[in-house]
């Protein structure tokens, strides 16, 4: 069937071998492409090297976007 497209982002995590395989969903203007990756992936290696802390529910979004 045909899946209803959003434009919420949308995180998958999955099981594999190697540990867990995490993906990313997000529409964002392309000026600010870099700096909305830049600030993924400095959360995900902040939970990766403090697990214990509590994750933030979002990211900060610029008043740009």
């Amino acid at each position: 069937g045909t899946r209803v497209f959003s434009a919420k982002p949308a995180a998958d995590l999955r099981p594999s071998p190697a540990g867990l395989v995490v993906t990313m969903r997000y529409i964002t203007r392309a000026p600010l492409r870099y700096e909305v990756k830049s600030r993924l992936f400095k959360s995900i290696v902040e939970l990766m090297q403090n697990p214990d802390k509590p994750a933030a529910k979002s990211l900060p979004v610029s008043d740009n976007i």
